[in-house]
């Protein structure tokens, strides 16, 4: 079984404001987006890491099904925290954990299952992920599948480290998926971003100060 592991436990701090709870289409905000984009792409169960405004992001998530789980150390920003929370708390039933950023709504069921069947037909030998060809080179995206038996190399970094620190360490075990489609290097941190990504979308633009958190349905009326 793969389990989707979404880090969604920062304070948002350049947004000002949680950017899972952002509105996204009609009906739906930033993270019930990314929940299910995993959950179309194939990804059997999804757990939620959160921290900032943990109880309005579960309310939101547990009627997709989803399992919201609790980063204690939310406040440091730090991604490896959220990330060592998720998988510690996945079942022995998970073979796989794909990450998944929780501000990525534009994150497609089809980028999701590419890198779902990459992992098929490797095996459990590497860690994949989806990669996007620039004019700068080869960049690196999300979602990542991690096999369980790699799980023990992310959980024995340091704090303070960043999850990247293991390719750097272990480079011979990242396999990546090419892809054309850019949403994988995507992440909203400001609303300059935030508003970018709506546009990318094809989504109408949203004056952010006239609605509230978590507010869908009266952000698009």
């Amino acid at each position: 079984m793969i389990a989707g592991v979404v880090l969604a436990a920062g304070v948002s701090r350049r947004m000002g404001r949680s950017k899972a709870l952002l509105p996204w289409r009609a009906g739906e905000t930033v993270i019930e987006a990314v929940i299910r984009a995993l959950q179309t792409g194939g990804v059997s169960v999804v757990w939620v890491v959160g921290g900032f405004r943990l109880a309005e992001l579960s309310t939101v998530a547990a009627p997709l099904g989803a399992v919201t789980l609790f980063n204690p150390d939310y406040a440091m920003g730090e991604m490896l925290s959220s990330l060592k929370v998720g998988l510690s708390s996945l079942p022995v039933t998970v073979a796989a954990a794909l990450i998944a950023l929780g501000d990525q709504p534009r994150l497609s069921p089809e980028a999701v299952k590419q890198v779902v069947e990459f992992g098929q037909q490797t095996g459990s030998d590497g860690i994949i992920a989806p990669a996007v060809e620039t004019p700068g080179g080869v960049v690196r995206g999300h979602p990542i599948l991690v096999p369980r038996r790699f799980w023990g190399e992310f959980l024995a970094l340091s704090a303070g480290a960043a999850p990247r620190e293991m390719f750097r360490r272990r480079p011979d075990l990242l396999h990546l998926a090419l892809t054309d489609d850019d949403a994988v290097l995507s992440d909203i941190d400001t609303p300059e971003q935030y508003a970018a990504e709506r546009q990318k979308a094809g989504l109408p633009p949203i004056e952010l100060n006239k609605v509230r958190e978590g507010d869908a349905e009266r952000a698009l009326d």
